[in-house]
Protein backbone atom coordinates (compact mmCIF):
# COMPACT_ATOMS: atom_id res chain seq x y z
CA UNK A 1 0.00 0.00 0.00
CA UNK A 2 1.58 3.01 -0.87
CA UNK A 3 2.11 6.13 1.76
CA UNK A 4 -0.63 8.12 0.19
CA UNK A 5 -3.20 5.76 0.60
CA UNK A 6 -2.22 4.99 4.66
CA UNK A 7 -2.76 8.72 5.25
CA UNK A 8 -6.10 9.13 3.27
CA UNK A 9 -8.01 6.31 4.57
CA UNK A 10 -8.09 7.85 8.43
CA UNK A 11 -9.05 11.28 6.77
CA UNK A 12 -11.71 9.76 4.66
CA UNK A 13 -12.57 7.91 8.04
CA UNK A 14 -13.04 11.25 9.76
CA UNK A 15 -14.97 12.66 7.17
CA UNK A 16 -17.25 10.20 6.50
CA UNK A 17 -17.89 9.73 10.25
CA UNK A 18 -18.67 13.28 10.73
CA UNK A 19 -21.26 13.26 7.31
CA UNK A 20 -22.45 10.67 9.55
CA UNK A 21 -23.09 12.42 12.89
CA UNK A 22 -24.23 15.29 10.68
CA UNK A 23 -26.99 13.18 9.22
CA UNK A 24 -27.99 11.79 12.34
CA UNK A 25 -28.84 15.27 14.06
CA UNK A 26 -30.48 16.38 11.10
CA UNK A 27 -32.41 13.21 10.82
CA UNK A 28 -33.50 13.32 14.45
CA UNK A 29 -34.42 17.46 13.69
CA UNK A 30 -36.34 17.69 10.98
CA UNK A 31 -38.30 14.24 11.14
CA UNK A 32 -40.62 12.84 13.14
CA UNK A 33 -38.54 10.01 14.12
CA UNK A 34 -37.64 12.22 17.20
CA UNK A 35 -40.95 11.32 18.26
CA UNK A 36 -41.11 7.82 17.54
CA UNK A 37 -37.61 7.53 19.51
CA UNK A 38 -38.66 9.30 22.92
CA UNK A 39 -38.66 6.95 25.93
CA UNK A 40 -42.43 7.55 26.35
CA UNK A 41 -43.26 6.63 22.73
CA UNK A 42 -41.61 3.47 22.78
CA UNK A 43 -42.91 2.49 26.48
CA UNK A 44 -45.98 2.74 24.57
CA UNK A 45 -45.27 1.16 21.66
CA UNK A 46 -44.13 -1.52 24.00
CA UNK A 47 -47.44 -1.71 25.86
CA UNK A 48 -49.46 -1.90 23.10
CA UNK A 49 -46.83 -4.41 21.71
CA UNK A 50 -48.14 -7.03 24.21
CA UNK A 51 -46.27 -10.27 24.51
CA UNK A 52 -44.94 -9.65 21.13
CA UNK A 53 -42.82 -6.81 22.30
CA UNK A 54 -39.56 -8.86 23.29
CA UNK A 55 -39.76 -10.54 19.68
CA UNK A 56 -40.49 -7.08 17.71
CA UNK A 57 -36.97 -5.96 20.16
CA UNK A 58 -34.90 -9.37 18.82
CA UNK A 59 -35.79 -8.56 15.58
CA UNK A 60 -34.93 -4.81 15.69
CA UNK A 61 -31.60 -5.86 17.49
CA UNK A 62 -30.71 -8.65 14.58
CA UNK A 63 -31.75 -6.11 12.31
CA UNK A 64 -29.64 -3.32 13.57
CA UNK A 65 -26.65 -6.15 14.24
CA UNK A 66 -26.79 -6.53 10.00
CA UNK A 67 -26.58 -2.57 9.47
CA UNK A 68 -23.56 -2.70 11.52
CA UNK A 69 -24.99 -0.47 14.37
CA UNK A 70 -23.45 -1.00 17.47
CA UNK A 71 -24.52 -3.68 19.59
CA UNK A 72 -24.41 -1.66 22.73
CA UNK A 73 -26.97 0.84 21.62
CA UNK A 74 -29.40 -2.13 21.36
CA UNK A 75 -28.66 -3.31 24.46
CA UNK A 76 -28.99 0.11 26.44
CA UNK A 77 -32.53 0.30 24.94
CA UNK A 78 -33.28 -3.26 25.87
CA UNK A 79 -32.18 -2.36 29.12
CA UNK A 80 -34.20 0.88 29.29
CA UNK A 81 -37.55 -1.30 27.58
CA UNK A 82 -37.71 -4.02 29.70
CA UNK A 83 -35.21 -4.59 32.46
CA UNK A 84 -36.87 -1.82 34.76
CA UNK A 85 -40.16 -2.28 34.02
CA UNK A 86 -40.02 -5.89 34.50
CA UNK A 87 -38.45 -5.76 38.23
CA UNK A 88 -38.26 -3.96 41.14
CA UNK A 89 -34.38 -3.86 41.41
CA UNK A 90 -33.07 -0.51 41.70
CA UNK A 91 -30.12 0.60 39.69
CA UNK A 92 -27.43 0.39 42.55
CA UNK A 93 -28.47 -3.05 43.11
CA UNK A 94 -28.71 -3.79 39.01
CA UNK A 95 -25.14 -2.37 38.24
CA UNK A 96 -23.67 -3.98 41.34
CA UNK A 97 -24.90 -7.34 39.96
CA UNK A 98 -24.55 -6.60 36.52
CA UNK A 99 -20.75 -5.77 37.50
CA UNK A 100 -19.88 -8.71 39.90
CA UNK A 101 -21.66 -11.31 37.35
CA UNK A 102 -20.02 -10.16 34.53
CA UNK A 103 -16.43 -10.45 36.21
CA UNK A 104 -16.67 -13.66 37.34
CA UNK A 105 -18.46 -14.74 34.21
CA UNK A 106 -15.50 -13.43 32.77
CA UNK A 107 -12.81 -15.32 34.73
CA UNK A 108 -14.77 -18.30 34.31
CA UNK A 109 -15.47 -18.40 30.46
CA UNK A 110 -11.62 -17.14 29.94
CA UNK A 111 -10.13 -19.84 32.19
CA UNK A 112 -12.55 -22.41 30.70
CA UNK A 113 -11.52 -21.53 26.76
CA UNK A 114 -7.88 -20.85 27.45
CA UNK A 115 -7.45 -24.07 29.48
CA UNK A 116 -9.53 -25.72 26.09
CA UNK A 117 -7.34 -23.59 23.71
CA UNK A 118 -3.95 -24.58 25.96
CA UNK A 119 -5.34 -28.61 25.35
CA UNK A 120 -6.16 -28.11 21.55
CA UNK A 121 -2.81 -26.13 20.29
CA UNK A 122 -0.34 -28.26 22.38
CA UNK A 123 -2.69 -31.94 20.84
CA UNK A 124 -1.87 -32.51 24.35
CA UNK A 125 -5.29 -34.66 24.84
CA UNK A 126 -4.29 -36.41 28.02
CA UNK A 127 -4.26 -32.91 29.49
CA UNK A 128 -7.95 -33.16 28.99
CA UNK A 129 -8.00 -34.83 32.35
CA UNK A 130 -5.43 -33.01 34.26
CA UNK A 131 -6.73 -30.85 37.34
CA UNK A 132 -6.97 -27.84 35.53
CA UNK A 133 -9.09 -28.53 32.67
CA UNK A 134 -11.71 -30.44 34.87
CA UNK A 135 -11.15 -27.09 37.23
CA UNK A 136 -12.00 -25.02 34.44
CA UNK A 137 -15.35 -27.71 33.08
CA UNK A 138 -16.59 -27.38 36.51
CA UNK A 139 -16.26 -23.40 37.10
CA UNK A 140 -17.63 -23.74 33.56
CA UNK A 141 -20.77 -25.87 34.62
CA UNK A 142 -21.50 -24.29 37.99
CA UNK A 143 -21.77 -21.10 36.61
CA UNK A 144 -25.25 -22.46 35.40
CA UNK A 145 -26.54 -22.72 38.53
CA UNK A 146 -25.12 -19.75 40.45
CA UNK A 147 -28.70 -17.96 40.14
CA UNK A 148 -30.60 -21.04 41.65
CA UNK A 149 -28.19 -21.01 44.48
CA UNK A 150 -28.44 -16.70 45.07
CA UNK A 151 -32.42 -17.63 45.21
CA UNK A 152 -31.96 -20.58 47.56
CA UNK A 153 -30.03 -18.40 50.04
CA UNK A 154 -31.99 -15.06 49.45
CA UNK A 155 -34.86 -14.05 51.32
CA UNK A 156 -38.10 -13.18 49.09
CA UNK A 157 -38.13 -9.70 48.59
Amino acid sequence: MSPDKKSSSPTIKAFLFVIFIISVILLFRFTPLAEYLHPQALKEFIDKSGPMAPVLFILAYATGICLFLPATLFTGIGAVLFSMALTRVSFAQFFWGTFFGILAGGFVMTFFFATITEVWSNGEWQKLWGWKSLLSLLLFISSFFIPKVVKHFKPEM
